[in-house]
This record gives C-alpha cells, structure tokens and sequence, in this order.
C-alpha cells in the first residue's frame, strides 16, 4: 500500500516527442482536465516527490501499458489496457482513459477533486503549477476512532486513558471546522490505608471538542477547545468505623487547550497524535492513613487511529 496522502502526492506528464496513440500532448490535455491541481510537465519528473508517468505499447496486438514510478523506480502504479480494433485510431478517448485511471488510483489515496477546476493550461511543456488542491469548503466527514491518553493521575498514581469518539468536519465560509464527542474510561488507582483498607479510583472522561484543520506538510494542524467532565468512583474496602463513607461518586469539570497533528494514511485510514493542557475543579477524598487528590490543572499526551467516512 502507498502509505503517503493524495495532496503530497505530484503525477508528471508524459514527455517525449508528440507521436504515437495517445499521444503525450493528448495524455497530458486529459489529465489537466481532471486532475489539474497535482499534475506537473514531463521537465519535472526527476524532482523529489514527483510520481513518474509513462505510456507505451497500444499498437498492433499490444496492449496499452500504463506505469507510474516514484523516485526510486519502483511502479505504484501498473496497468494493462487491452485495446480493441475499434478503439485504437481515437487517441482522444485513450488519453481519457489513462487520466481517468490515474485519477482513480489517486481517489484510492484520499484525493478528492476541486469543486471548481482552474482552466487547462494551453501547451503540454508549459509552467504548471502544483501543489495540494483545495478542500471543497461544503463537504461533511465522518469520522470514527479510538486511542490512548497518558496524564498524571491521583497524588499516587499516573493515569492512562483508553476511549472511543465520533467526529465531522464540514466547510463553513471557505474555511473547515471540526467537532468531537469522546467517552472513555482510566486506570485504576489503588492505595493502601494504615488500618489495611484498600482505596481505589476510577475515572470515566467525556469531552465535546471544538476543532480548526489546517493544512501543513503531509497532515494537517488541528488547534481546538475540549470541555467535559471526569466522572470519578471511589471505593473503600473493608468499610472503616468513623463516618468514612464505603464509596463516593464525584463530578470534576474540566476544559482544555488541545493541539493535534492529523496524517491520512489512506483514503479512509487516519493517525493522529496530540497533546493538551487542562484545567478544572479538583477533588480529594480522605480516609484513615491515605489521601487521593485529583489536580486542578494536568498536562496529556495522546495518539488515535480512525476511520474516516464521507
């Protein structure tokens, strides 16, 4: 699998003399018609990062081959095209065809195109401009996913955090916002009072986050706001003499400062790594001979995979 996302992704032309069916003037005419934003002239094949395409064979009883390249030569993509007797002398509608196949395989990698495509440019060789294609600013993802989160705890234990979120983005006036829903659960926290009780902690956090994607390398930046609760259990077993309640249930309300980086591993599959700081009430609950105390204010670090659904 190409593990690299569609918008870092750069197809050079065919280049070479104007002759044969398809042509490399006619192929790069069809691939300007439809993928205009990632297509660059034959000149710049050998640059980093730039996909190489080639077109060969198609006459007699050979079939059409289409292979592109990356820089170390090896073929991301391969195709045989059988070509029929009615088929060969339009050398229009096989150019279209290999664009058509070349934007599919793109597809294949997350590449959505434009909503509205800049105009071909006039001449095969001439100056084209690349790049990363603009997100339609109307189109709604959904997104599913789950990750882990390690933070510190109680004043005796760290905590980590397993949960699972549902997530959308959508274009609002040319510019993409996010939001989150995630619930999850911790660790157990444990400690051993003087009188030989044992004290535990558990802590289920929900949070409702608030995101603004912005493109940057081969991912995307992701500053957001997330606010929820931590519900927290406690218990006390065995139950001690003097008023000590055996459990105790609290609610802590927390808002945090998030930063996130995004990378599309293929056109559904997502990684995503990020840190937080938060802050809201704390708590503490005191038995004989031990003490938990949850801060006020923590620091988080994180990583979710997901799926991504439009």
């Amino acid at each position: 699998m190409f593990l690299v996302p569609a918008y870092a992704v750069v197809v050079a032309a065919p280049s070479g003399p104007d002759q044969g069916c398809p042509s490399p003037h006619q192929i790069t005419d069809a691939l300007m018609a439809r993928i205009p934003a990632v297509v660059v002239s034959g000149s710049e094949a050998s640059n980093p990062g730039v996909l190489k395409l080639a077109v060969s064979g198609g006459s007699g009883s050979d079939p059409l081959r289409i292979e592109m390249t990356d820089q170390g030569g090896e073929a991301r993509l391969y195709r045989n095209l059988t070509v029929s007797e009615r088929g060969r002398g339009d050398c229009t509608a096989l150019a279209e065809t290999v664009a058509l196949i070349v934007d599919r395989f793109l597809h294949d990698l997350g590449y959505e195109a434009p909503t509205t495509l800049p105009a071909p440019l006039p001449a095969a060789d001439a100056n084209l401009s690349r790049g990363p294609p603009p997100v339609p600013s109307g189109a709604l993802r959904f997104d599913l996913f789950a990750g882990g989160a390690w933070r510190p705890g109680s004043s005796d234990d760290s905590d980590f955090e397993l949960g699972l979120g549902l997530g959308l983005e959508r274009g609002v006036a040319g510019r993409r916002f996010a939001a989150t829903f995630t619930g999850g659960t911790s660790g157990t926290g444990t400690v051993t009072a003087l009188d030989g009780s044992t004290a535990t902690l558990h802590r289920m956090p929900f949070r409702i986050g608030l995101w603004i994607p912005i493109v940057a390398g081969p991912g995307q930046l992701e500053p957001g706001v997330r606010a929820g609760v931590d519900w927290v259990f406690l218990r006390l077993e065995p139950a001690p003499t003097g008023g000590i309640p055996r459990t105790g249930t609290f609610i802590s309300y927390r808002v945090e400062l998030a930063l996130c980086y995004r990378v599309n591993m293929s056109r559904r599959f997502f990684a995503r790594i990020g840190g937080a700081v938060g802050t809201g009430t704390g708590y503490d609950w005191t038995g004989p001979g031990h003490l938990f105390t949850e801060p006020t204010s923590y620091i988080k670090s994180g990583l979710e995979l997901g799926f991504s659904f439009q």
